[in-house]
């Protein structure tokens, strides 16, 4: 909702509160999923170093179970370095 209004600033106070909830229960799935919050809050902060780390942390927890979710991270991470590295990722596609 948050992302959806603009209010970027607050989505990512929510995907912090969501990591910190996620790493109490030690629950990879969840700390995937918080991780990756955090890497689309940056990303449409327009903060991509941020977004790059989170993403990068988000598809470490993912590679430790079998996820359809993979696909979505690897996604995200790729529009990640697309805004960071736009001539890079030219070479790449």
């Amino acid at each position: 909702i948050n992302r959806t209004n603009g209010n970027y600033d607050m989505q990512l106070e929510y995907a912090k509160k969501a990591v910190y909830n996620a790493l109490k229960t030690n629950r990879k799935r969840w700390i995937a999923y918080a991780y990756n919050d955090l890497n689309e809050a940056y990303q449409y902060k327009g903060e991509t170093d941020s977004a790059i780390i989170y993403a990068n942390k988000s598809i470490m927890f993912i590679n430790s179970f079998d996820s359809i979710f993979l696909p979505y991270a690897l996604n995200n991470i790729g529009y990640a370095y697309m805004d960071a590295y736009p001539e890079k990722a030219k070479k790449l596609s």
